[in-house]
């Protein structure tokens, strides 16, 4: 017989604890969970054939996939998870505040007497440039399921922003006018 996760009720509304509705949307044969969830990866982390980068590192990968993110056009609800859940596996505290054309990140390192926070702004225009997003996309998932160091995936990102786009504007502002 299976267990029921438990229910809190507030205000006469019931709803489950977050970890049992985890829990409870994978299924017995493994379907029904994100392979990208930082809670699925950590458990590779004894497979992992690349070391954690250093702090410093870290940052300056998070930097350039925040821009890469936001200058190929990722939705807006994807830049803030992926970089807390890739902050999350490269061992750095991380705070985000995204709006649409600028993110704010606030890198945090505790030390023993003081603590010191570093924050960032990435402000990037915006264009829809599916090709390199999946591109981008790719690289991240390398780096979250540890076949990539995140040294490699920085010189891979930066190489990827000095990429011309497939279409120029002129080709672009003609496919729109045509598709009318």
């Amino acid at each position: 017989m299976e267990q029921v996760p438990s229910v809190k009720s507030t205000r006469g509304l019931r709803r489950a604890e977050s970890n049992m509705s985890f829990v409870s949307s994978i299924t017995a044969d493994g379907e029904g969970y994100d392979p990208d969830d930082p809670r699925i990866t950590e458990m590779l982390k004894e497979h992992r054939m690349s070391p954690l980068p250093t702090h410093r590192n870290g940052e300056t990968f998070i930097l350039l996939l925040t821009e890469a993110l936001m200058k190929f056009g990722a939705p807006s609800h994807r830049i803030e998870s992926q970089l807390l859940s890739i902050a999350a596996l490269l061992c750095i505290k991380l705070q985000v505040i995204h709006v649409p054309g600028i993110t704010l990140l606030s890198f945090s390192k505790h030390l023993k007497e003081s603590s010191a926070v570093n924050i960032q702004i990435v402000k990037s225009s915006t264009k829809i440039d599916l090709g390199r997003l999946y591109d981008v996309h790719s690289t991240y998932k390398r780096v979250v399921h540890y076949e990539q160091s995140a040294k490699d995936a920085y010189l891979e990102l930066k190489s990827l922003l000095k990429r011309d786009p497939i279409f120029r504007q002129v080709e672009s502002f003609l496919s729109t006018i045509a598709s009318r």
